[in-house]
């Protein structure tokens, strides 16, 4: 387990998703922001396993995980090894954004924007850490369960391989959604 410490970078992809232009613009987005990280804790956890592929196979490891999907196979191809990435940003920001719904739904829906642009750019990072830990020259194409014609099923073994439920808290709750909900699951090839 690795925590992020500084994540930065991620407030215009909190406007795009918003489609606001100026984070200046809004005392709203400020305060969103100010609350999600004083809550959120960026941790990650990751796994390298080897890369085996077949014409809609690609067998990760010794067999560890098997995903069956033209997409993994393409965005796979040509790399020996994979990272499976899991990062969550923690319980403390379910609680702070649901604490606020009670009384302000639109503080409510710019944190829910602010925490996921902070959960994609902490799995950017959670990347390039790996990277350097690993002594990694070039990463494929990112992807997660639920992309393409990956299934969400797939979380499981994620989880497992990387045992994210012990090394930062993220399980799975019902049809396969993580939990906490701002978190992250990701293959990516690398070489």
């Amino acid at each position: 387990m690795a925590s992020i410490t500084k994540i930065d970078g991620y407030r215009q992809m909190a406007l795009a998703f918003l489609k606001m232009k100026d984070e200046g613009e809004s005392e709203l987005f400020d305060r969103a922001d100010e609350l999600i990280l004083r809550a959120a804790c960026p941790r990650y956890c990751f796994s390298c396993l080897s890369v085996k592929l077949g014409e809609n196979e690609a067998v990760l490891g010794d067999g560890e995980m098997r995903l069956y999907s033209k997409t993994a196979v393409k965005h796979l191809e040509g790399f020996s090894k994979a990272a499976v990435i899991c990062v969550t940003l923690g319980d403390a920001v379910d609680k702070a954004i649901l604490r606020e719904s009670v009384g302000d739904l639109a503080l409510t829906v710019v944190m829910d924007a602010v925490s996921s642009a902070m959960a994609e750019r902490s799995v950017q990072i959670a990347q390039s850490l790996i990277g350097e830990e690993l002594g990694v020259k070039s990463f494929g194409f990112r992807f997660s369960p639920g992309y393409g014609d990956l299934g969400l099923e797939h979380q499981r073994r994620i989880l497992s391989i990387t045992d994210a439920n012990r090394r930062i808290g993220l399980c799975l709750g019902e049809a396969d959604i993580l939990l906490p909900r701002k978190s992250v699951t990701a293959i990516v090839g690398m070489c």
